[in-house]
């Protein structure tokens, strides 16, 4: 049985990022406030607390604290690119890795996947059967929430004008939409993609809406393939 975890965050891109890292190992459950946790915890007691910069409220968490002690004495984990996290808080700083979230809540999250192909045999398959040429693309990839704050990252396998595939094993489900940013030759990419295909080896990511400027620049990168 998955142990029980509360997720807060103001933001509904981060909460769908970081529920899709946590789902494989906890139960999740997700609110936008503080108080909410007392809604949330009123059945089950959690296991863990993992409370975003942009949800915490100093005074509103030592109230908290005083009416729900359960609070105290679990593991509490504070996203935010402060250098310091609050008193009993273990801190992680976005960007990060999906595994590092993992390691922090003690549920592993570094293994490797066991369908990671060879760059050899991706270059033979670059361009067979697919509608848009594909060239090795080999880069961090950002989850961003609503404003363009990267959350996680991951690495990038290949891309296309029509999308691209991210390794790792963050389990987005199929159809579900993000806001990803890349550089390609040292110039960044913003675009919103959709989860198309999910595997232990990754995400085929479907691009929505390219952007002029992005199309061109992922084209002219596509075109020189070797």
């Amino acid at each position: 049985m998955k142990k029980y975890l509360i997720l807060i965050d103001k933001s509904w891109l981060a909460q769908n990022v970081f529920r899709s890292v946590l789902s494989s190992s906890f139960e999740v459950d997700m609110g936008f406030h503080l108080e909410d946790i007392n809604v949330l915890a009123s059945e089950q007691k959690p296991a863990l607390l993992v409370i975003s910069e942009n949800a915490h409220d100093e005074k509103e968490w030592l109230s908290l604290e005083k009416r729900r002690p359960l609070v105290k004495k679990i593991k509490k984990i504070f996203i935010s690119k402060k250098a310091k996290a609050p008193g009993g808080f273990l801190l992680l700083k976005p960007p990060f890795k999906p595994e590092e979230l993992l390691r922090l809540c003690d549920c592993g999250g570094d293994k490797k996947s066991k369908k990671k192909v060879a760059a050899r045999s991706i270059k033979k398959n670059i361009g067979s059967k697919r509608a848009f040429a594909r060239n090795i693309l080999t880069t961090k990839v950002f989850f961003n929430d609503e404003i363009g704050n990267p959350l996680i990252y991951m690495n990038a396998r290949d891309i296309s004008l029509g999308g691209m595939f991210i390794e790792g094993g963050i389990p987005l489900k199929a159809g579900s939409l993000a806001f990803i940013s890349f550089g390609i030759k040292g110039k960044p990419v913003t675009v919103t993609g959709q989860a198309v295909r999910v595997d232990d080896g990754g995400i085929g990511v479907r691009f929505m809406g390219l952007p002029d400027e992005a199309r061109k620049l992922i084209g002219s990168y596509c075109a020189n393939v070797s």
